[in-house]
């Protein structure tokens, strides 16, 4: 008769340094527990592919739908819109570019600084306060004209357009989309008013 012997766990063993020979290998027990485990090329291609498709895919979805609903000449043009929270909203989102332009522009650009979050930390905060304060004032100043619709057209907007870009885009390119963007808004909104 054979005799059975109970197997023994291999996370959480009483005898953590004891390594069996035939447990683990010379070569593995050299590595740190905590490494993660090393894809191949081909599996590192797809999933930066896939990365990519599905923010390609959100960035048309959400771009249709932005169209659809005339954001932009809304945002512009609707006479029923609160035009002074307006106004501010794109006062603030002003700010989130200059902050952005701050952080990745004169403190990693001119001054050849290694951004951290611990060295514009301040620059960050701002950028975030910024971000709320105009979300939260062109929500208020679109709401007679899209409704409860505000909401998810914003969301759309900053997710499914600026974010998919930020993720899509190389940080070069992405400051040239950005800024060419601006400039086009900045043109016909004040065009709307000073003209």
């Amino acid at each position: 008769m054979q005799e059975v012997i109970a197997r023994r766990p291999r996370h959480g063993r009483d005898d953590v340094g004891v390594s069996d020979a035939h447990d683990v290998s010379e070569a593995v027990s050299m590595l740190p527990a905590s490494m993660p485990r090393q894809r191949s090329l081909p599996e590192r291609y797809v999933r930066v592919a896939m990365d990519k498709l599905w923010s390609l895919v959100f960035l048309t979805v959400a771009s249709l739908g932005l169209f659809e609903a005339h954001f932009g000449t809304d945002i512009v043009h609707a006479a029923s819109a609160r035009r002074t929270f307006v106004h501010l909203g794109v006062l603030w989102g002003t700010l989130v570019g200059v902050f952005g332009g701050y952080i990745e522009v004169y403190r990693n650009v001119v001054l050849g600084e290694h951004v951290r979050y611990e060295s514009v930390k301040t620059a960050t905060h701002g950028m975030l306060a910024s971000m709320l304060l105009s979300g939260l004032c062109l929500t208020i100043g679109m709401w007679p004209v899209w409704h409860w619709l505000t909401l998810p057209y914003l969301m759309m907007w900053s997710w499914g357009v600026v974010v998919q870009l930020l993720v899509i885009l190389p940080p070069v390119l992405q400051r040239v989309v950005f800024v060419g963007a601006y400039c086009w808004f900045m043109y016909s909104y004040l065009s709307a008013y000073l003209l």
